[in-house]
């Protein structure tokens, strides 16, 4: 989100909230993150700023209102083609507010480690969720970083509106950062630009193909986005980029699945990060 603000005038300072920094939460404001009825509890208080996502969730997926559960997140074990895929949706917006939020989010380290054991056996597994991890807080980022780490997650995020990936490390272990554009987001007069990704599973080779798409103002029409990864990456002549993932495994190819800002068409019945 870009920060406008007048000429000569100083930029307004973020204000310190304090349900927002972990390092200052009592006993009870913990409690918030917790994956279990007191927990659910506590975030009743703020579930009306989701009313418009629950009310989509509810009409187009699965009538689930994971949001409003006392997990917290929302799991999906399905097996393509012999394949046990694992997708765990997190909420990274709970205290999201402004241009200030950099730094001072989570999804909640109690909520992401629960639901990354629920989908432990998979052999590929996918985290889904809206903010980049370095817009965590810092007391947050390192725990999660090794807990993605540790299970060698691919993380599908937004946000920042453009297509870009980046291999992470924690606890010794590395896994991949995959950031998608919006594919409706932005208007055209916009400095930020509609894209999105194809992404495909190519067991033979371990890695992540992605094929990135921009839109395009002059022709109305979307184009290969050919600056979105290190030409390192690319296959050959094609339009598409091969991410090596040499810690996951899997035994046959899977179908293609659009990843966008806010990942929908996975399958019918996954939902979408927040």
């Amino acid at each position: 989100m870009p920060n406008f603000y007048r000429a000569g005038q100083s930029r307004r300072r973020p204000e310190k909230r304090r349900i927002r920094d972990p390092r200052r939460h009592s006993a009870k404001i913990a409690e918030f993150f917790d994956p279990d009825d007191n927990g659910q509890t506590k975030r009743q208080a703020i579930l009306s700023r989701f009313q418009a996502y629950a009310e989509h969730d509810q009409l187009y997926l699965d009538n689930d209102n994971w949001l409003a559960s006392s997990a917290a997140y929302f799991t999906h074990n399905l097996t393509v083609k012999g394949v046990h895929i694992g997708i765990l949706g997190l909420n990274t917006a709970w205290f999201a507010e402004d241009e200030y939020d950099k730094g001072q989010l989570t999804p909640g380290k109690p909520i992401v480690e629960t639901g990354l054991e629920a989908i432990a056996e998979a052999d590929i597994k996918i985290v889904l969720g809206h903010h980049p991890l370095h817009w965590f807080h810092p007391d947050d980022t390192q725990s999660i970083r090794a807990l993605f780490s540790k299970h060698r997650v691919i993380y599908l995020h937004g946000h920042l509106h453009q297509n870009s990936s980046r291999f992470e490390d924690g606890a010794g272990h590395l896994f991949l950062n995959v950031q998608s554009g919006a594919a409706f987001q932005a208007r055209e007069d916009d400095v930020w630009v509609n894209g999105l990704l194809w992404g495909e599973w190519n067991p033979a080779e371990h890695c992540l193909e992605l094929e990135p798409y921009r839109w395009n103002k002059k022709h109305q029409e979307w184009i290969h986005d050919m600056e979105a990864f290190p030409y390192a990456y690319r296959i050959g002549d094609t339009t598409r980029f091969a991410l090596p993932l040499g810690g996951i495994q899997a035994a046959a190819p899977l179908p293609a699945i659009f990843l966008g800002q806010k990942p929908r068409i996975i399958s019918s019945h996954l939902k979408a990060g927040i």
